[in-house]
């Protein structure tokens, strides 16, 4: 009983009442047992511990815990404490049954699991985040590196903003009005796309509150409302993404595209009825399959031996083109083949055909190619919207990823349009020369005092 009561009551020594106030009405306001029922007092049984803020030692907080803590290897030990409600079966699962979140927060493809900082993805930079317990045990980080338990003024008891939390550890992926806000520096904002869209974009896709559906002169993108989970008006409920930056509304996020641990509808939460889905790999909202490249310990979500789902949920929906390159009606109601102009033909991708066929045999190591079953006349191997793009291309190229090419990024594009550039040219990776009746490039001509044939050099040496 004496060991049980020393911890709870240094707690209230070194836990100022402020941090009461911050929770007072949240899913953790139940210090004095606010949300009823709570037959094992279990908000007296959370503050029973040695706080690990109070600079504990995890083995200390172990010993005060009331019951063993349950992690099942999954987590380490500060998130076993937050598994003692959130895991169902362990401590007060019973009790706290519309807490558990086993295949989200613990699922196996779930940013809850326990992941290694040993092997981590290109430009992922925790050390330099400023979030704590950062491989303070065996090299890996916990539930409270992301959240803080105490202080849910960033719903939901998240450490910074949802917009700037994914930026303080990975970067080369969050650009405000063009400049890089990552680290102890992530910031949200506008992304820019006046001065970093389209050829300057510095190489991500954009995030943002500038970065909406339809935007004037911007690609043909609907933003459905799979990715417009709403902020639940209860502070006790909370459901997971994936989400805008004002939940239904506002700009494209890291969270509009992953949903680090799942979906799943809040029970309390009558404003929001959608489905439950396990986390996909890379936290992906929609899942894509998984592809590996040479000499990356990683497996990639890149549509390999598949498609784009999660690219083609939102670029250029019910924008397809009814007609063929060859003129022959086309339709196919399953992909969405053109991001581009309403009425454009598209490069091939996915099943749209080609006029001709260009030869080519492969695509360059690590470009992944869609299901052969979709391939449409004149097309073999099939290109998918990965097969150009990267949606990170400055942190692979960061990172000597094969995937990838110096000069990349514009458009997120794997590899560099301008010969100006270091990197192997984009088309080239596919296309030879060799193509019957085509235009030759790589030649050298004299553009002095033209300035619209003016290429490369803008002289005597310019290039096609």
């Amino acid at each position: 009983m004496i060991r049980r009561i020393a911890p709870f009551i240094l707690l209230f020594i070194v836990i100022p009442a402020m941090s009461y106030a911050i929770l007072e009405g949240t899913a953790h306001d139940f210090e004095f047992g606010n949300i009823e029922p709570d037959p094992l007092g279990c908000g007296s049984a959370c503050h029973s511990y040695l706080d690990p803020e109070s600079g504990a030692t995890l083995e200390n907080v172990k010993t005060a815990w009331f019951e063993t803590l349950q992690d099942a290897g999954l987590v380490g030990s500060v998130a076993a404490m937050c598994g003692s409600c959130h895991l169902s079966g362990s401590s007060y699962g019973a009790v706290m049954e519309g807490a558990a979140s086993d295949l989200f927060a613990y699922g196996e493809n779930s940013h809850g699991s326990r992941m290694s900082l040993g092997d981590m993805p290109p430009g992922t930079e925790p050390m330099g985040s400023g979030l704590p317990y950062v491989g303070t045990e065996s090299g890996v980080f916990q539930c409270s590196t992301c959240h803080n338990p105490h202080d849910d003024s960033n719903r939901p008891f998240l450490r910074d903003q949802m917009d700037s939390l994914c930026a303080r550890c990975h970067t080369q992926r969050n650009f405000v009005g063009g400049i890089e806000k990552s680290g102890t520096l992530a910031d949200s904002g506008a992304w820019g796309m006046k001065t970093a869209g389209g050829a300057a974009n510095p190489g991500s896709h954009p995030v943002g509150e500038d970065i909406v559906e339809n935007r004037p002169g911007g690609p043909v993108v609907t933003i459905g409302a799979l990715f417009r989970t709403p902020f639940s008006p209860d502070a006790k409920a909370w459901s997971l993404g994936p989400h805008l930056s004002n939940g239904v509304d506002g700009g494209v996020t890291c969270a509009t595209c992953h949903a680090v641990h799942g979906k799943q509808p809040d029970e309390h939460d009558t404003s929001f009825s959608g489905v439950s889905e396990e986390p996909k790999p890379a936290f992906l909202s929609v899942e894509q399959s998984v592809g590996d490249i040479s000499g990356y310990s990683h497996s990639l979500a890149n549509g390999a031996g598949d498609s784009n789902p999660l690219c083609e949920a939102c670029h250029g929906v019910e924008n397809n083109p009814i007609i063929s390159p060859g003129g022959a009606a086309w339709s196919d109601s399953d992909y969405n083949v053109n991001p581009g102009g309403p009425g454009t033909f598209s490069h091939p991708v996915d099943s749209y055909p080609s006029s001709l066929d260009a030869s080519v045999a492969t695509f360059p190591g690590g470009w992944p190619a869609g299901s052969a079953s979709l391939s449409g006349a004149n097309v073999s191997p099939v290109p998918i919207c990965e097969s150009c793009h990267a949606p990170h291309p400055a942190a692979a190229i960061s990172a000597g990823r094969a995937d990838v090419s110096a000069g990349g990024g514009p458009y997120i594009l794997r590899a560099p349009l301008s010969m100006t550039s270091a990197g192997e040219l984009l088309c080239n990776g596919c296309h030879g020369n060799s193509i019957k009746n085509h235009h030759p490039t790589g030649k050298q001509y004299n553009s002095t005092g033209v300035v619209y044939l003016q290429n490369v050099t803008g002289g005597s040496s310019d290039l096609l």
